[in-house]
């Protein structure tokens, strides 16, 4: 069986059904054909420098995220926190530890458990935007939405509870579980 479909203007297309299936056959000779072709390797080439580029903004975002662990790397001691809107004990805050190496942490805050887990930067947003995720304790496998500050040796934290938007300021608020540290970087 032959199917035949025109264009009015110039050329036709062909299509033939067969018993193993369908297929088209274009006549590049005809100037219709020629344009359809044309017009179809300009939309692969868009898609393929769209699709480039993305990638390259994907690993520059990379890149400026490994460049933003740079300066948090190394001990980090508390200085001052609050947690719901109250502020830690001095006994607390003198018990509290940091220590960032590479893209992962180990925590200690006061009397509880040691946390460690990763952590990605992105130092472009405002506030610049930290996300952990605990690979142990009551969080393990939760990913908490923070933002930071760095400012010399001194670096600001805030972060909400898992599933909890990321907060917008360096403060708690009372009945919330976000927390909010100053700490100071120390030498190794």
């Amino acid at each position: 069986m032959q199917i035949v479909a025109s264009n009015a203007h110039r050329g036709h297309l062909r299509l033939r059904l067969n018993q193993l299936g369908a297929y088209s056959s274009l006549d590049l000779n005809r100037k219709s054909n020629y344009n359809v072709v044309m017009s179809m390797k300009s939309w692969l080439l868009f898609v393929g420098l769209l699709l480039a580029g993305s990638l390259m903004a994907a690993d520059d975002q990379k890149v400026d995220g490994s460049k933003g662990l740079k300066p948090l790397q190394g001990t980090w001691k508390l200085v001052s926190g609050e947690i719901g809107g109250r502020k830690m004990t001095a006994e607390q805050v003198k018990k509290s530890k940091l220590v960032f190496k590479g893209d992962h942490y180990k925590v200690r805050r006061g009397d509880a458990p040691k946390v460690a887990g990763s952590v990605v930067v992105e130092p472009a947003k405002d506030p610049k935007a930290i996300d952990i995720t605990d690979s142990d304790g009551p969080n393990k496998g939760k990913t908490l939405l923070g933002i930071y500050a760095l400012d010399g040796d001194e670096l600001k934290e805030c972060f909400a509870a898992a599933g909890e938007a990321r907060p917008t300021k360096f403060a708690t608020q009372t009945g919330t579980t976000q927390f909010f540290h100053i700490w100071k970087h120390t030498k190794d």
